[in-house]
């Protein structure tokens, strides 16, 4: 018969458990982000597939491109938002404008997220200033809008009202 034996020493059990852990909380945590993701991808099915790439200027500049506004060429500002953990109707309902361009903020409840405002230079039909937003989490494209900068005027998804 043959027995083998061995002994465990705390520590390297301990960190052992340690790296275990991490590796399985990163791995819920990024597959949040990918499910999140697919669940995005399935909604622009209905829409040509853009890149969400959002990591430099020129990026987010060819993403607002790619629904064919044009802008100057420097962002006019940069805020760090939170996106609320529960939505109040005002939230709830730009949201909903999120989805129907295949984007919901929802997955994003909690975060802090990069808000990029750009001037749109093309914008048919008025000659008051316009200003695309994009929202940024984790140099992707999360979200966003295209509104006028007098109160109370317009506010709609990235695609031109004439393309809708």
């Amino acid at each position: 018969m043959f027995m083998m034996s061995f002994r465990l020493r705390r520590i390297p059990v301990l960190i052992g458990c340690g790296v275990l852990a991490l590796v399985i909380v990163f791995g819920v945590f990024g597959l949040r982000d990918v499910f999140a993701q697919n669940a995005s991808e399935e909604v622009l099915g209905r829409q040509e597939r853009r890149s969400n790439a959002a990591r430099t200027n020129e990026d987010r500049i060819a993403f607002l491109a790619s629904y064919g506004w044009e802008t100057d060429p420097q962002a006019l500002e940069i805020l760090e938002v939170v996106i609320p953990e529960e939505f109040d109707e005002i939230y709830s309902a730009y949201n909903d404008m999120q989805k129907s361009q295949g984007f919901d903020l929802s997955n994003n409840a909690g975060r802090r997220v990069k808000r990029y405002a750009y001037r749109i230079t093309n914008y048919p039909g008025t000659d008051d200033p316009v200003r695309a937003h994009i929202l940024v989490y984790r140099d992707r494209v999360i979200g966003g809008d295209v509104c006028s900068e007098i109160a109370g005027s317009f506010m709609h998804g990235f695609a031109s009202p004439k393309a809708q």
